[in-house]
């Protein structure tokens, strides 16, 4: 699948609002205003990719983070927001991340609770799964 420019720009856009989430979910309590916000913005930029695509997908490969197959430039890839989801995804041993058109707000919610654990939290691994498979997140795949 080809992706624009635009596209791209979208995509490390989602990349910076899901850390920024993931980092309010450790710090403040869900329901305050800070994660309140954090997930609104977050919610608005994926429906925003989402109105003329069915899914986006960020991948980890080789320590590089890719969005819709496509490689992010050294420059993009050097981003705080960037390192910060490629380390949490290798912690948290996931190597792709895809939400589909259709999603509830309680399926994104879900996923940062997942993306705001430590690898420690887990216990074990691939306690992730069971995670996963205990949520309702039809809409977004891991």
């Amino acid at each position: 699948m080809s992706t624009n420019p635009t596209t791209l720009k979208q995509a490390v856009e989602i990349i910076s609002l899901l850390t920024t989430s993931v980092t309010n979910f450790r710090l403040y309590p869900q329901g305050s205003a800070i994660t309140s916000n954090s997930i609104d913005r977050l919610l608005n930029a994926l429906l925003m990719v989402l109105e003329k695509k069915d899914s986006i997908i960020l991948a980890e490969s080789e320590k590089a983070m890719l969005a819709d197959g496509q490689l992010l430039s050294e420059e993009t890839l050097k981003k705080p927001q960037v390192k910060t989801l490629i380390q949490l995804m290798l912690g948290l041993e996931i190597r792709s991340i895809t939400i589909e058109k259709g999603f509830a707000k309680s399926e994104i919610i879900d996923l940062l609770e997942i993306l705001s654990k430590k690898p420690a939290e887990l216990q074990k691994p691939g306690e992730i799964w069971n995670i996963v498979s205990a949520g309702n997140m039809p809409h977004i795949l891991l």
